[in-house]
C-alpha cells in the first residue's frame, strides 16, 4: 500500500495554507515585525493649476500635497523653496539653487521625504 505522505515535505510546509486562509472567517490580522519594516518614503509635490494677470499683478495658482504648496503665489513669491521669477500666460519660470526652471501649466514638481531629495518635474 503506497505511504500517503510525499516524502519531501511534512505539516509545517502547508502551514501558511492555514495561516493565511482568505476563506477562513475566525482569521485575525498576521503578525507584522516592526523592525523589518522600512517607512516608505512620503512624496510631496506642487502642481502649476494656472495664472492670472491683471491690474493688481500676475498670480500664479498651485495646488499641492499638502496646504504649503497649494496657494496662489505673485512674482517673486516662493512655493517649496522655489522663487517664482516670472508668471506667464502659459506657465511659471522659477528659481532655485541659481537654476531657473520654466513649469508650464499642469506641470508638477515633486520630491521624495525620507531623504529630504531635491525637486524634479513629474
Amino acid at each position: 500500500m503506497p505511504s500517503s505522505k510525499s516524502p519531501g515535505l511534512d505539516d509545517s510546509a502547508f502551514r501558511i495554507v492555514a495561516e493565511r486562509n482568505i476563506f477562513n472567517a475566525n482569521r485575525s490580522g498576521g503578525q507584522v515585525r516592526l523592525s523589518s519594516l522600512r517607512h516608505p518614503a512620503r512624496i510631496e509635490s506642487f502642481t502649476l493649476v494656472g495664472t492670472m494677470a491683471y491690474e493688481k499683478g500676475a498670480f500664479a495658482f498651485f495646488s499641492g500635497s499638502s496646504s504649503e504648496f497649494s496657494k496662489v503665489v505673485e512674482t517673486s513669491g516662493v512655493i517649496a523653496g522655489h522663487k517664482v521669477v516670472d508668471v506667464l500666460a502659459n506657465g511659471v519660470k522659477l528659481e532655485a539653487d541659481g537654476r531657473i526652471l520654466e513649469l508650464p501649466i499642469g506641470s508638477a514638481m515633486r520630491r521624495k521625504t525620507r531623504a529630504r531629495g531635491s525637486w524634479a518635474k513629474a
